[in-house]
């Protein structure tokens, strides 16, 4: 009787025991194909990811390229070049390599080309003028002749070195109609005066011969 009550009671077990094992057993592989399934889609995504940043990469790169095909340079070195153009310095020219024609590049070369032509122009235009006031000073001191210029709006006169050595006036004193009239001859003066005043009210050449 106990034999049979012991193998009653395994029995009764095993069967307890057996719904709770395939139980256990189905979690596992239900687990287990999750975390599976899980790592395929981390993989999945670790391959997507690495995939967009290539491509970004690679847009990148050519986003890059197309830029500097543009400017024909690296972004500094235009930089570079447009601020020494605002400088006003000319004095390194703009040497473009094969393949540059139509970039930016190009066009600030060309731009340095015509603004240093333009500056030197006005430098020779200024050093031209300045040879012609020296002639001139030099012809009106060996003439003893001088002249004038009056700002009707301003009232401004404006003397040449000449002029001031010939009415015996100091040059750094401006000058003054009253004291022109005072250097004329007392004789002189109304007829000086009213040939000016004549020339103003007719708009008509000053001139004064006696």
């Amino acid at each position: 009787p106990y034999t049979t009550l012991f193998r009653s009671y395994l029995a009764t077990r095993r069967a307890i025991m057996l719904p709770i094992e395939r139980f256990y057993a189905l979690v596992t592989e239900r687990t287990n194909h999750a975390v599976e399934q899980a790592e395929r889609n981390a993989l999945v995504l670790r391959l997507v990811f690495i995939a967009v940043g290539l491509l970004m990469l690679f847009m990148l790169y050519r986003t890059s390229q197309a830029l500097r095909a543009t400017l024909g340079g690296a972004v500094d070195e235009v930089h570079a070049q447009i601020t020494r153009l605002g400088r006003g310095d000319f004095s390194a020219p703009i040497v473009l390599a094969p393949g540059q024609q139509g970039t930016v590049m190009a066009h600030l070369a060309d731009t340095q080309l015509k603004l240093k032509h333009m500056t030197d122009e006005r430098a020779h235009a200024q050093s031209d003028l300045q040879r012609s006031e020296m002639r001139l000073k030099e012809a009106q001191r060996l003439a003893r002749l001088g002249h004038w210029e009056l700002n009707l709006a301003t009232q401004q006169l404006i003397w040449s070195d000449e002029t001031y050595r010939i009415f015996e006036m100091d040059p750094s004193r401006p000058p003054s109609y009253e004291a022109f009239l005072n250097a004329i001859h007392p004789e002189d003066r109304e007829l000086v005066n009213k040939a000016f005043n004549d020339s103003v009210r007719c708009r008509s050449p000053y001139g004064v011969t006696n």
